[in-house]
């Protein structure tokens, strides 16, 4: 991983027994956006790792304008570790019917535009491509996977993405933990 030219911003799903963390980096250059990195981690990895993992993201690449995290079920403890631990624009994120149907909206209109551009990888276009909705009785999206399937990456690509299109202020309507 090295030292890449235009902003760059990150989406970190985090997951412990059933789920895995993944870190997604996404570089905007006018108005695309290019996955540049991804890197899921072994179930269990203790948080301190990723926020670790990521803090090293940061300073080599120096040019990370926002961190958007999953913070669902931590609250804003885990935004606090990240800043304390020298992450500077980190934003988190909490999952809820609302926003993942905002985050997912977002990825999938930069797709459809044809201004997200990722590398060949299999099992994150597998994941990308495998994610169900269903409209619940209150008018939102419901998202989920098939059994024996992962959604981790899409969430941490669409985390990434969304983050890319925010104004640098890291203001977010109505879902975040400062």
């Amino acid at each position: 991983m090295s030292k890449r030219r235009g902003s760059l911003y990150t989406g970190t799903d985090l997951g412990k027994q059933h789920d895995h963390s993944v870190i997604a980096v996404v570089k905007k250059e006018n108005d695309a956006i290019k996955l540049v990195f991804i890197k899921q981690f072994k179930l269990d990895t203790p948080f301190a790792s990723v926020i670790g993992y990521l803090k090293v993201i940061n300073d080599r690449l120096e040019r990370v304008y926002a961190n958007y995290v999953d913070c669902t079920g931590l609250g804003s403890y885990i935004v606090e570790d990240m800043k304390n631990s020298g992450i500077a624009n980190v934003v988190g994120i909490n999952f809820t019917l609302e926003s993942k149907e905002k985050l997912a909206t977002v990825l999938k209109e930069t797709m459809l535009k044809g201004k997200f551009k990722i590398p060949y990888d299999r099992d994150l276009i597998g994941e990308l491509n495998v994610e169900r909705y269903e409209l619940t009785k209150t008018g939102h999206v419901q998202f989920s996977h098939p059994e024996g399937t992962k959604d981790d990456r899409f969430w941490s690509v669409a985390l990434a993405v969304y983050a890319a299109g925010q104004p640098p202020t890291g203001e977010v309507e109505g879902f975040i933990f400062k």
